[in-house]
C-alpha cells in the first residue's frame, strides 16, 4: 500500500549514518595539554638560580639544634657522642652553649619522664632558652581532651 507521498510506512527507515563528535574529545585534549606544559614549567621554576638583595639587618641563618638522645638503657649522648656514666651533663652542655643556640632533646619512648625532667633541668642550668622535645606524629585522629 502507498500513500499519497510515495512513502510505504511499513517500509525500514534509513538511519543517517553515525558520526564522531570531536568537539568534546578536543577540549580535554587541550586541557591535558595546557595540564602539562604548566606541570613541566614548575620544575623549571625551582631551578632558577636567584640574586638575593643584600640588607644591613641581615644575620646569618640559625644554627641546627644541639642533640640531646636519651638511650632506653640508660645511657645519654650528646650531639653524636656518647656521654660516660661519671660525665657531667650540665658542663658538657654549658660547653656547647656557644656554638649551639637551641637544644633538641630526644628520648626513647620507653624512657622515664623523670630522666627526661633531669635533661632539661640542666639544660635550663646550662643557659638553654630554647628547648625542644623531638616527638613522631600520631598515626590516630587526636583525641579530645576532657
Amino acid at each position: 500500500m502507498t500513500t499519497a507521498l510515495g512513502n510505504d510506512p511499513l517500509a525500514p527507515r534509513r538511519r543517517p549514518p553515525p558520526s564522531i563528535q570531536i568537539t568534546a574529545l578536543i577540549d580535554v585534549v587541550f586541557i591535558l595539554l595546557a595540564f602539562v606544559v604548566l606541570a613541566a614549567n614548575f620544575d623549571r621554576i625551582k631551578a632558577m638560580k636567584l640574586a638575593l638583595p643584600q640588607a644591613a639587618s641581615a644575620a646569618p641563618a640559625p644554627q641546627a639544634p644541639l642533640i640531646v638522645e636519651i638511650l632506653k638503657p640508660g645511657g645519654l649522648r650528646v650531639a653524636n657522642k656518647p656521654l660516660g656514666d661519671g660525665g657531667d651533663l650540665e658542663a658538657t652542655l654549658r660547653g656547647l652553649r656557644a656554638t649551639h643556640p637551641s637544644l633538641l632533646v630526644v628520648a626513647d619512648g620507653a624512657v622515664s619522664l623523670k630522666r627526661t625532667v633531669r635533661v632539661l633541668d640542666a639544660a635550663a642550668r646550662a643557659g638553654f632558652d630554647a628547648v625542644s622535645v623531638a616527638a613522631e606524629p600520631s598515626r590516630r585522629a587526636p583525641e579530645a581532651s576532657p
